[in-house]
């Protein structure tokens, strides 16, 4: 039994974190996509990643987008990520 892709968000609860948390729950639930879906904001969390810049998107603990990038780019990379790990 293979367990869920895991999408997180890593932020500090700015304004352009909860935009990117938004348009990736937005895509999951438009898409019908079986995944979870984090919202990371504590500060430790967010520091184990090593990351100078957030919002960042996670997919299977693995980087994939730092900084908010707009939609397209946001779905776009979700959907690569997905395809490989299928």
């Amino acid at each position: 039994m293979s367990k869920k892709p895991i999408i997180k968000v890593l932020g500090a609860n700015c304004g352009a974190c909860r935009n990117m948390y938004n348009v990736v729950t937005r895509f999951v639930a438009r898409e019908g996509l079986d995944v979870e879906v984090e919202y990371v904001h504590d500060p430790q969390s967010v520091l184990a990643y090593n990351l100078m810049t957030i919002p960042a998107l996670v997919i299977n603990e693995q980087v994939v987008m730092v900084g908010f990038r707009g939609a397209p780019k946001i779905e776009q990379a979700i959907r690569e990520h997905l395809n490989h790990t299928h």
